[in-house]
């Protein structure tokens, strides 16, 4: 890809989502996969997930948080699935940042805005 767009060899980073309980079983395993490797990001289906076999969205946020830090990388929030309600994007927004995380993922442009108030 990079050679095709005509780029430095190595020039992109990589970002990986983690969207299943594997995945966050071996987040840290990703994180330090490579140095290209400058983020982690919680999938949205991971963040809502409910089950016997998946960890609590709370605890999936903590466990994520501590395998970006520990491979000194960046730790990104699930987006925040309900477009219109600003206040609980921003509640949410909050508390990842309280845990650590250095962002949000959005899903809608009029999320950017609030997300990156929090955030700066």
């Amino acid at each position: 890809l990079e050679r095709h767009a005509g780029l430095e060899i190595g020039a992109l980073s990589f970002i990986p989502v983690l969207e299943s309980p594997e995945a966050l079983e071996r987040a840290g395993e990703m994180a330090g996969a490579s140095r290209r490797v400058v983020a982690l990001v919680l999938g949205e289906k991971l963040a809502a997930a409910r089950g016997a076999d998946l960890p609590e969205p709370r605890q999936a946020r903590s466990r994520l948080a501590l395998a970006a830090a520990s491979a000194g990388v960046s730790a990104v929030d699930a987006p925040y699935p309900k477009v219109g309600d600003r206040q609980g994007l921003v509640g949410e927004a909050q508390r990842a940042k309280d845990m650590g995380f250095g962002g949000k993922a959005a899903i809608h442009p009029r999320q950017v805005a609030p997300i990156r108030r929090v955030f700066s």
